[in-house]
């Protein structure tokens, strides 16, 4: 799902890409970049190329660094190449396995009312969160032959409807007035190595063993993954490898300044964290508005301070999941008006 920016003449234009914008941008810069050999296409040379190509090819402005699409895809650079060169690949397969990445930022759960209930009227009531992502496929794939319809902006994807419901489907199921399904247990935590890469270009120095859970846990506020019996010298040299492949290094001196990643891209790294569990924490009220002044201060005049966006920035942040704030506030809103008057006063 492509977001929109207000253009000149006041004309919306999109500023995001759909995961299949990404692939053909992707493929047509490797046929552009490297003719003789597209896929051996590295990801300086799609940032080198990628804004020209996507003007010729009247895709929308500002194309996503390659670091970007890497982080958002969860695969690897030469994998993302090789999927876009494949003229065999399955695009529904491919949409299907990374919808849970597509952005949510103009959503709230009005969408997941009318979505849940709009798929529950096609296939029934008593749907996973894979069914319910095929049935939105079908759905927007019908429609699609119809002008003015707008299903693939309306109907979010699974993932996007698990960002507004605190990574709760069966929430998502009540918002909607739908059954409880049994619950599938917890979303694994993100990959060690891209929590490593984060404390790395952070912290300007590789982590020790035992810094890294604090540092996930207590820093970003994010569940930190068991190293599963692998020894922490192997965890840094899959980290290594990992940045190798994108044409960066993983130096004892700490990241080279050229190479250093961006805000965008250092947020996309733990874009799939699980939030660690703070219920206990998240009681407190004083600690939930503490957290809400935080992101007031930091984005105030800077964004719409809206849920959707709030959604898309708090991960690894520590600050409260929309549930407490409404435990204590009534409303997200009202958590904002709240946490502003509280930065007024310290100011």
């Amino acid at each position: 799902m492509a977001k929109a920016d207000r253009g000149d003449g006041g004309r919306f234009v999109r500023s995001e890409y759909s995961i299949d914008e990404r692939y053909d941008l992707v493929a047509a810069v490797a046929r552009k970049a490297r003719p003789d050999a597209p896929l051996q296409l590295t990801m300086k040379e799609f940032n080198d190329a990628a804004a020209g190509v996507a003007a010729k090819k009247k895709l929308p402005p500002k194309p996503p660094r390659a670091q970007t699409i890497y982080a958002s895809l969860h695969k690897s650079w030469p994998t993302i190449v090789k999927e876009a060169l494949d003229s065999s690949r399955n695009v529904q397969q491919t949409r299907a396995a990374n919808e849970r990445s597509e952005p949510a930022l103009h959503l709230d759960e009005r969408y997941i009312v009318y979505a849940l209930r709009r798929v529950a009227m096609e296939i029934g009531e008593d749907f996973s969160e894979d069914q319910y992502d095929a049935a939105r496929r079908e759905l927007i794939r019908r429609h699609e032959r119809h002008p003015g319809t707008m299903l693939v902006e309306i109907l979010p994807t699974s993932g996007q409807v698990l960002a507004l419901a605190d990574n709760d489907w069966n929430k998502a199921r009540r918002l909607a007035g739908l059954p409880v399904r049994k619950a599938k247990g917890r979303a694994p935590a993100l990959p060690l190595e891209r929590l490593i890469e984060h404390f790395f270009e952070t912290k300007g120095r590789k982590p020790k063993a035992k810094e890294i859970r604090p540092y996930g846990n207590d820093e970003l506020g994010i569940a930190v993954p068991d190293p599963a019996g692998v020894k922490w010298h192997d965890w840094l040299e899959r980290t290594r490898a990992a940045r190798a492949e994108r044409g960066l290094s993983f130096d004892d001196a700490g990241p080279r300044e050229a190479e250093r990643l961006s805000e965008d891209e250092l947020s996309a790294l733990i874009a799939s964290a699980t939030p660690r569990s703070r219920w206990g924490h998240w009681n407190e009220k004083a600690n939930v508005l503490a957290g809400l002044v935080e992101y007031v201060s930091l984005y105030d005049r800077r964004a719409d301070l809206r849920q959707g966006h709030y959604i898309a920035v708090y991960a690894g942040k520590g600050w409260p999941p929309l549930k407490a704030i409404d435990q204590h506030y009534g409303g997200f809103q009202a958590g904002v008006k709240a946490a502003r008057s509280a930065a007024r006063r310290v100011a």
